[in-house]
């Protein structure tokens, strides 16, 4: 997994590589949410992403977005952590 910005800073791209392949696996971009940095985590058979207080899942390899909400944190998710049932910020 790999995040990219634009140039502008206003969407990151989250990409899947093959480890040892040559070239994207695929690729889904994210609007980021008040100017804030997107972070990625694994988790089974998707990566949990949040920027800003919005926090979502996409899945892998197909880069489909399952969900996408806002974590009605009053700021931004400064760090998260993730179980089979839970997500768990801060």
């Amino acid at each position: 997994m790999m995040v990219t910005n634009d140039d502008d800073c206003s969407e990151a791209t989250i990409s899947c590589r093959l480890l040892y392949g040559g070239g994207d696996e695929g690729t889904i971009t994210i609007k980021r949410f008040m100017e804030q940095p997107v972070i990625v985590r694994p988790a089974a058979n998707s990566v949990i992403f949040s920027c800003g207080n919005q926090i979502g899942r996409v899945s892998i390899p197909e880069m489909e977005l399952i969900f996408q909400t806002d974590s009605e944190h009053n700021g931004a998710i400064l760090d998260f952590a993730i179980s089979e049932t839970c997500i768990f910020t801060t």
